[in-house]
């Protein structure tokens, strides 16, 4: 990817607990790799699509979708979740098959080996820190930080993926992403832009599937449970990702959390 940058949330090599099922829009872009087991996914419009072994499926950002694991015989895959700037925009799910001996391949079995050394089946990877253990392991997040962003280039030189072209999107992302613990509004966004406001929200949605706000709020929840997970007190993460106090930052946790997903997963 030129002229843009990865953010890494979590990653992991796992089967699925039981009772994995997913429904709701993903607030990051999420990577799998099936080892095997039986599951689906949908499109923009409902299909379902089953996840197939020694495939590597990619949700892109604006999809909603849905995701559900066989009980008797649950998906083993490796995952990362993360965020693109340029974002990855798609109404259907960006799949790959994956030749044995490619380099593909021996990249997800370099991430796979990773995680083997780690012991963990889940890792928070983004920002400082790396939950739920920091003792050690920091060098471990810029490996899989790295191996994410050879995985990307690789797929892309194989099949272009589809990243957004609109700039003044991208260049609000990206002003989000460097100051989303600043009082930011929408219509200082848009003025950066260069846009009226309604016209910078239509065109924002357009890519990305919510409003500039709504992108905002889920970004620094996504901050505010990376700083938790670190260890810092609701007060304090509340303060660092531009919460007005830890009653206010302690009410969007609970209204994000979907009585169908798994919490592990986001």
């Amino acid at each position: 990817m030129q002229n843009g940058s990865i953010y890494t949330d979590i990653a992991g090599c796992t089967v699925v607990p039981d009772g994995w099922y997913i429904r709701d829009r993903i607030k990051k872009q999420r990577l799998y790799y099936i080892f095997g087991g039986t599951g689906s996914m949908s499109d923009a419009v409902g299909n379902r699509i089953p996840l197939e072994r020694g495939k590597i499926y990619i949700h892109p950002y604006n999809l909603a979708a849905e995701y559900e694991s066989s009980p008797s015989d649950p998906i083993d895959h490796l995952f990362f979740d993360f965020i693109t700037t340029p974002p990855l925009i798609s109404n259907a799910p960006i799949i790959y098959e994956v030749p044995a001996n490619s380099s593909v391949m021996y990249t997800l079995k370099a991430a796979q080996t990773v995680f083997s050394e780690m012991g963990k089946s889940m890792l928070h990877v983004g920002g400082n820190t790396v939950s739920p253990r920091t003792d050690g392991y920091d060098g471990y997040r810029h490996i899989l930080h790295a191996l994410l962003s050879l995985l990307l280039e690789e797929l892309n030189n194989i099949r272009a993926l589809p990243y957004s072209s609109d700039t003044a999107v991208c260049a609000a992302l990206e002003t989000i992403r460097r100051g989303y613990a600043a009082p930011l509004t929408v219509t200082e966004l848009a003025s950066a832009a260069g846009f009226e406001v309604n016209y910078f929200i239509r065109r924002f949605r357009s890519v990305m599937g919510v409003t500039p706000y709504a992108y905002l709020r889920s970004y620094r929840l996504l901050k505010a449970r990376e700083l938790i997970a670190g260890g810092m007190t609701l007060a304090h993460a509340a303060d660092a990702v531009g919460y007005e106090n830890a009653s206010s930052l302690s009410r969007a946790m609970k209204q994000k959390v979907h009585p169908g997903a798994c919490p592990w997963m986001h």
